[in-house]
């Protein structure tokens, strides 16, 4: 018995080992596998003049469910094909399985009361137009509208006059005598049954009687058209006329309109004179002549287009009551264009106009609106003569959002603006741009500007409200001065946006200033006159520190510049006497300190300097900027190295201690005062190498005794040495042409004029001087006594002015 029981254990695991096998060799047979992507395919949909079906796409063996059925106006929808000549209907049961194109079907709307087909129009809505336009030319007296159509099955149709279709009003033999210019004839299709009726409109324009002459280049003019109120020219002509003849139009008085001419040239003398009903008219940009008095008399006209010299021409013709301004071309509006145009109610300015005169629209009373689409635009106008000036009734003015340029003075004082929007297009707003708009209460400038000029708003004295973008890091001297906005803000430090704008009130004594984190410029004069004013912190987010910004800090004793400052304006540290350091952070790469002076790394220009400043003689400093020195009073001898070609205007003026200057061999040019009001200094060797002395430039050095003009020297300037109360010796060396002296007096040599004198000089009588010059011994306190010779015919003025040792004149 156990044996059978064991017998049968061993029999069974054989079976169950048996089925385990089986069934790894099936599973090692399998391939492991996955399905491949099923194909897609476009079906497109051409809907034969019917309303847009878009394309879609299907996988491969799909059925398609197709999209709304299009429309199409005096049809049905009559299914989809496989072909444009509807041989086989599509079978939407279909598998796909390639792209495919479905064309549309359609069967005419037969609804008793419809235009359904013609030769002649295009149906658009419940217009009939021709050609694809608005209106069905005609060049006879009578219009036939049979055949010219067909109407849906069990309707009739009726002609008439009148748009709703009077009986008094139709015409019963379907055929309509139009008269010159715009005809209307109203189509009533009825239905036979119901007495249902849809109504349809016929644009006819007949054309007046217009005589031609053909030119010898091939080309056409007018010479003459019959009264008519809208004048249009066949299509075999508008291209080929080049010239509209004299008096052409002058028989036309209820003229309104005139179709665009776009080849034309000429208008002739008187072409549209008194054409009183004229309200519009566009001068294409190819006219480059209008004879005398072509618009005389056309006193209606309320629109003019073309370029500003064409307005301006036809408005002076016309003298129109009241018209727009459209300028549509050019690049100029030349100074005094439209001057005193009452009538001028508006003007449209285009982005191609660049340029624009002073008082281009002066004295135009009447304007109330500006369209301003000048993309970039400098004007001649200047603070007394702007472009709008008297334009008191200017009330609204339209920044486009092309504008990148508010020119200087283009709104000076037109009172009658309220507010202004500035668009972010705009990069920067022109001095006395908005100056004396006192009507103007409110302004908002873009993100896009960067820079706010000079008295900009200033007199705007009703201006309460000003929003100021991000991106103003300059703003002039006064841009806000006499507004409400500055006269409400607290006495200290004011701001404008972010730009540290002016010190309001007086500076107390040994006061230090820390400006904002984030603050991104100085303005100009921001702290000018601020005496108190011992310690500034400037942070690194300024870019910009403005003209004269520290101009007259006399307690400021070192300056920081940061690396992130990239403009600095002439003078901004001009009388600044107390300074002893100017340093600039490492890393600037516009500016850099060296001899503690402050100098423009590109230019070589050495733009501030303080009393312990030595000039570098590295030949990092080729030029000294105007009033870099000036007002250092602390400065007491200065080396201008040979490196340095230019010494600036005021470079040096008011350098009272200064008593030595050395200037280099490479010195070409001594600027306008450069050496104003140095008392202390009494000697000076000009070098061989300078060809000009600029005006005044060294006017009121009393310490001055002797000067030597070299030979190299062309050019000297008025009062170059006026108010040198001490000098005692003016000589010209020797080979130079253009000047001489004698006797202690200056001399042009080719004008004989007597340039400046000494208390030494005696004028010569040798017939070398012919006249005596403005201001020649201005202030000369040591001169004496003075012969003036027979040679002598004029004596400029002020010429002895403050000689107050003077005891005796011959003449």
């Amino acid at each position: 018995m156990k044996s059978n029981k064991k017998r049968i254990l061993f029999v069974l695991a054989i079976l169950t080992m048996a089925l385990v096998l089986s069934c790894a060799l099936v599973a090692c047979n399998k391939t492991d596998t996955t399905d491949a992507p099923k194909k897609e395919f476009t079906i497109t949909f051409d809907t034969q003049g019917g309303s847009e079906v878009k394309p879609i796409t299907i996988a491969e063996g799909a059925t398609i469910t197709l999209p709304n059925n299009p429309t199409k106006e005096g049809s049905v929808f009559d299914g989809w094909y496989l072909d444009s000549l509807y041989a086989q209907a599509f079978d939407i049961t279909k598998r796909i399985d390639s792209n495919m194109v479905l064309y549309a079907k359609w069967r005419i709307l037969d609804d008793g009361q419809s235009i359904i087909a013609s030769d002649y129009f295009d149906i658009n809505g419940l217009v009939l137009t021709m050609n694809k336009k608005n209106y069905i030319p005609s060049t006879e007296d009578v219009f036939d509208l049979q055949n010219k159509f067909s109407t849906s099955i069990g309707s009739s149709w009726r002609a008439f006059t009148s748009p709703n279709c009077d009986q008094p009003t139709e015409i019963t033999t379907r055929t309509a005598n139009v008269s010159a210019g715009w005809n209307n004839i109203y189509v009533m299709v009825e239905n036979l049954t119901t007495y249902e009726n849809k109504i349809y409109r016929l644009k006819i324009y007949k054309y007046p009687t217009i005589v031609y002459k053909e030119l010898e280049d091939g080309f056409w003019e007018i010479q003459s058209v019959s009264d008519c109120a809208d004048v249009l020219f066949p299509n075999d002509k508008i291209d080929n006329i080049t010239s509209i003849g004299e008096r052409a139009f002058s028989s036309c008085p209820s003229l309104r309109t005139l179709s665009n001419l776009p080849k034309l040239t000429y208008i002739g003398p008187s072409a549209f004179a008194n054409c009183k009903s004229l309200t519009s008219i566009t001068i294409p940009d190819s006219v480059t002549s209008i004879g005398a008095y072509a618009f005389d008399g056309c006193s209606e006209i309320t629109s003019i287009s073309g370029s500003s010299d064409v307005i301006s021409k036809v408005a002076k013709q016309a003298s129109p009551k009241s018209f727009v301004g459209n300028i549509t071309s050019g690049t100029s509006v030349m100074a005094g264009a439209f001057s005193g145009m009452t009538g001028l109610k508006g003007v449209t300015i285009p982005d191609s106009v660049t340029s624009i005169g002073s008082s281009a629209f002066s004295g135009c009373n009447g304007l109330t609106t500006v369209n301003w689409n000048a993309t970039a635009c400098t004007s001649a106008g200047y603070s007394g003569h702007p472009i709008f000036e008297g334009c008191s009734n200017l009330a609204t003015v339209n920044i486009g959002d092309n504008v990148k340029i508010i020119p200087s003075d283009a709104f000076y004082n037109c009172i009658g603006l309220t507010s202004v929007t500035i668009p972010d297009s705009v990069t920067s707003i022109g001095s006395w741009a908005f100056k004396g708009c006192k009507g103007l209460t409110s302004v908002t400038i873009g993100n896009g500007v960067t820079s706010i000029g000079n008295m900009a708003f200033a007199d705007c004295t009703g201006l309460t409200s000003v929003t100021i973008g991000g991106s103003v890091t300059s703003i002039g001297s006064n841009a806000f001065s006499y507004t409400a906005w500055y006269d409400n803000q607290s006495d200290g430090l004011v701001y404008a946006g972010k730009v540290a704008y002016t010190y309001k009130g007086t500076m107390p004594s040994n006061t230090s200033i820390v400006l904002k984190k984030g603050t991104l410029g100085i303005a100009d004069y921001a702290f000018a006159g601020c005496t108190g004013l011992t310690s500034i912190t400037i942070p690194y987010s300024v870019t910009s520190i403005g003209y004269s910004a520290f101009r007259g800090c006399a307690g400021l004793t070192s300056i920081t510049i940061p690396n992130s400052v990239t403009s600095i304006g002439s003078c901004a540290f001009s009388g600044c006497k107390g300074l002893t350091n100017i340093t600039v952070v490492k890393g600037n790469t516009k500016y850099h300190g060296a001899g503690n002076c402050l100098i423009e790394t590109e230019s070589k220009t050495l733009i501030a300097g303080c009393k312990n400043s030595i000039i570098p003689t590295d030949g990092s400093v080729t030029s000294i900027d105007m009033e870099a020195f000036s007002g250092c009073t602390g400065l007491t001898s200065v080396t201008i190295p040979g490196s340095v070609t230019s010494i600036g205007g005021s470079a040096f003026s008011g350098c009272t201690g200064l008593t030595s200057v050395t200037i280099g061999n490479g010195v070409t040019s001594i600027d306008r005062e450069a050496f104003y009001g140095c008392k202390g200094l009494t000697n000076i060797t000009i070098p061989d190498s300078v060809t000009s002395i600029g005006n005044s430039a060294f006017y009121n050095c009393t310490g001055l005794t002797s000067i030597i003009i070299p030979d190299s020297v062309t050019s000297i300037g008025n009062w170059a040495f006026c108010g040198c109360s001490s000098l005692t010796s003016i000589t010209v060396a020797k080979g130079n042409t253009k000047y001489h002296s004698a006797k202690n007096c200056l001399i042009e040599t080719e004008s004989k004029t007597l340039l400046a004198g000494c208390k030494n000089s005696i004028i010569p009588t040798d017939g070398s001087v012919t006249s005596i010059g403005n201001n020649a011994f201005y202030c000369c306190t040591g001169l004496t006594s003075v012969t003036i010779g027979n040679s002598v015919m004029s004596i400029g003025s002020s010429a002895f002015w403050g000689c107050s040792g003077l005891t005796s004149i011959t003449i």
